[in-house]
């Protein structure tokens, strides 16, 4: 059966991608803070942290200078699942392992009272799969069956140095240059052609490919109690990711693929019914769909590589609330829903796993002031267990009878803060 070269490496990389959960590869919220809230920040200014990530113009809003500094822990549970007629079927475990969250944010207000000037840099967005061989699943038994034990990550990590300008006494606008550096690593790469042997080369590297972009935002302060934000960051266009493999004589060779961070639009609001208490709502568009890589359809192509990832575009919503219990120590809880990110026909390539989007994300959080001008922060989030799944399809696009690829993922993220205000 010697479709087994190109269908079950290409199932394989999607079988094990999604051992992290992200709104698509983006990280739905950065920071103790911010991840306590669910995300919500585009009208809700409540650290430096999230203000450089969802809208630099609500740093205009922040009560002083602040320097934000913090760590993480991602740990997702997945596992693999095939099934093909006459091959077998197995569920297989994957083990990621703890992957670590680090975001740094200082907004310092400038001579120029209306001025305020950022700078950030955090883990925006990636995942990490490892799985081992499992002579029970088709997708990951021995070769010839299958191709083995799979291993790869994506990491996106960005710099964002900000500038608000305070246009009146309620409304505020702001803009942050985006520079990031990724890095796509994976043991095979299905996005380019296969060898004579039918094997996929090796996509592995150490080389980041470089990338930039631009977010704006604006938020306006209608009364003591309402507040709206809208931010734009526009796609971030990445450099190709180059490798050097080899082919199946051993010679080398470069391959390169194409992925761009997508393109995110953002609209919030946020309402203080007294001064202890801060409810804020968020609403956001991903452009998954329009970005190169990951939009591009997720059927092979007829060199035989998979043409993208098929993704969907996706809104979310997020709600957070913010409760001042006494006069050191706050209490946050928030929640965010993401529509799917894989439909039919994409879904069955990306079935056994391209689940990079939790559905639902339900988090919590606290900060204690420690003294004047130093607090600390913790958030928790999880990603309850979500599933895809569908047939496994041959390289002329239809489906073998009887076959199924399915994935299912589950995550924790725990995040530890510092702020100082001067």
């Amino acid at each position: 059966m010697r479709y087994h070269a190109s269908i079950l490496c290409a199932i394989v990389f999607f079988a094990l991608m999604e051992s992290g959960f992200a709104q698509g590869i983006y990280l739905p919220a950065v920071g103790p803070v911010n991840r306590a809230m669910g995300g919500a920040s585009v009208a809700a200014p409540l650290d430096a942290t999230g203000a450089l990530y969802r809208n630099p113009a609500t740093m205009a809003a922040l009560p002083s200078s602040q320097l934000d500094m913090s760590v993480g822990l991602l740990l997702a549970d997945y596992e693999v699942a095939s099934e093909i007629p006459g091959l077998g079927a197995g569920v297989t475990g994957g083990e990621p392992g703890a992957n670590p969250l680090v975001n740094g944010a200082w907004v310092h207000q400038m001579p120029n009272d209306r001025l305020r000037f950022g700078f950030g840099f955090n883990t925006a967005a990636g995942y990490f799969a490892n799985s081992p061989v499992d002579a029970t699943n088709p997708i990951l038994a021995p070769p010839p069956v299958g191709f083995g034990r799979f291993s790869g990550s994506a990491q996106f990590f960005q710099m964002t140095p900000a500038l608000s300008y305070l246009v009146s006494d309620r409304l505020s606008v702001g803009v942050s240059p985006i520079l990031s550096m990724g890095l796509f690593t994976s043991n095979f790469s299905p996005f380019v052609p296969p060898n004579a042997d039918g094997r996929y080369p090796s996509g592995n590297g150490t080389r980041f490919s470089w990338g930039g972009g631009v977010q704006l935002g604006a938020f306006y302060i209608h009364n003591s109690c309402w507040r709206f934000g809208a931010s734009l960051r526009s796609p971030i266009w990445h450099e190709a990711f180059r490798y050097h493999a080899e082919d199946e004589n051993g010679l080398p060779t470069v391959n390169e693929t194409r992925f761009d961070l997508p393109l995110v639009a953002s609209l919030g609001l946020s309402y203080s019914p007294d001064a202890c208490t801060l409810i804020a709502f968020d609403t956001r568009f991903t452009d998954n769909q329009n970005a190169a890589g990951f939009g591009d359809g997720a059927q092979f192509q007829p060199d035989g590589s998979i043409g993208g990832l098929g993704w969907n575009s996706q809104m979310s919503f997020a709600i957070g609330l913010q409760r001042k219990i006494t006069q050191r120590f706050y209490a946050r809880f928030g929640y965010m829903y993401a529509t799917r990110l894989i439909d039919s026909p994409e879904a069955a390539v990306n079935a056994s796993g391209t689940n990079l989007a939790y559905r639902h994300l339900p988090s919590c959080g606290a900060s204690i002031r420690l003294a004047d001008h130093v607090s600390i922060s913790f958030a928790y989030s999880y990603s309850p267990k979500a599933t895809i799944s569908g047939p496994i399809y041959l390289p002329n696009n239809t489906p073998i009878p009887g076959s199924e690829a399915s994935n299912q993922m589950a995550a924790h993220a725990a995040e530890f803060g510092v702020s100082v205000t001067y």
